[in-house]
């Protein structure tokens, strides 16, 4: 495996299309071909389904991708090394997530932490939680930011609490419920809603939108494939959507409230180690400090 290889790789993973990968690269079509297709034999793998028509990453494509990208990023960094002295205080911090608005109640204290690590480089990636953890697990990430899932604790880590975040049932500004306090469930028996599909829920939503799925008729029930989308179409009038109460900035035409009497989600981090004064230990101290949590540890061994 050498580092063309892998350019080649990212450049046809991020067009979905082998002549402007190739085109991107400044080589020929065939030349990109036969790099990935020598890729695809060294990992005995597909990492392309290939048609006339289209060109998608495989699951095992889409897996590789990260380390696709931080191989390259490490070979970038020891070349550089020896040019730039000053590259080889860069502090490195890495966190996985599912979704990046897990990150928006954490901005100040990420900028606590510019401050305490003036050569700090925060690295992020984005998965299921499955993958996250083996990345937690070979050590290719600090931590992974998101909720406490009860299926979690198979992976034998601890889990950090900075944060409880409510259930928010969001309307249109000129829904009749806009101007209430709260909602309540049996407010919702009536309405048109917007889910969000299952994989890359916390669980406690899941149960939530299993529950305003029963009795419902399908003609009543939107499906979302993210929380983003799920606000566009309520936006737009489709129905009410439900979010955790992360900070999200609010949009004129929505409004944001309370869901009465559904419990609440523990946002976190998962973390394997953690040695004194490392931008994760800060990152914690700082998060509990914040948001005024005890910061409960469960899970794992600290």
């Amino acid at each position: 495996m050498n580092t063309f290889q892998l350019d080649c790789f990212i450049a046809v993973a991020d067009t979905l299309n082998f002549a402007r990968a190739a085109e991107r690269l400044g080589i020929t079509q065939p030349a990109v071909t036969h790099q990935i297709q020598t890729l695809e034999n060294e990992l005995d793998i597909k990492l392309f389904a290939r048609s006339t028509r289209s060109v998608k990453l495989t699951p095992e494509g889409v897996l590789f991708l990260n380390d696709a990208r931080e191989i390259l990023t490490i070979s970038m960094r020891a070349k550089r090394r020896f040019k730039n002295p000053d590259i080889q205080n860069i502090q490195k911090f890495a966190l996985g997530f599912q979704n990046p608005l897990y990150l928006l109640p954490f901005s100040d204290v990420f900028s606590r932490l510019k401050e305490e690590f003036p050569a700090l480089h925060p690295r992020f990636d984005q998965g299921i939680l499955s993958y996250l953890h083996q990345m937690l697990e070979d050590e290719m990430i600090d931590g992974i930011i998101g909720f406490q899932e009860p299926f979690s604790k198979k992976y034998n880590v601890p889990f950090r609490e900075l944060q409880k975040v409510s259930v928010l049932c969001v309307c249109r500004a000129d829904h009749p419920f806009a101007d209430r306090q709260f909602v309540s469930l049996s407010d919702l028996a009536s309405e048109k809603l917007v889910l969000t599909e299952l994989p890359r829920l916390p669980s406690v939503i899941v149960e939530l939108q299993r529950e305003l799925l029963i009795n419902r008729d399908v003609s009543d029930i939107y499906i979302s494939p993210s929380h983003e989308t799920s606000l566009f179409l309520t936006g737009i009038g489709f129905g009410i959507s439900f979010i955790p109460d992360l900070g999200i900035p609010p949009c004129k035409n929505l409004a944001y409230l309370p869901l009465e009497g559904w419990k609440k989600l523990s946002l976190g981090i998962y973390y394997k180690n953690r040695p004194k004064s490392s931008p994760i230990d800060r990152f914690i101290k700082i998060a509990r400090e914040i948001h005024k949590t005890d910061g409960n540890i469960t899970g794992g061994h600290v």
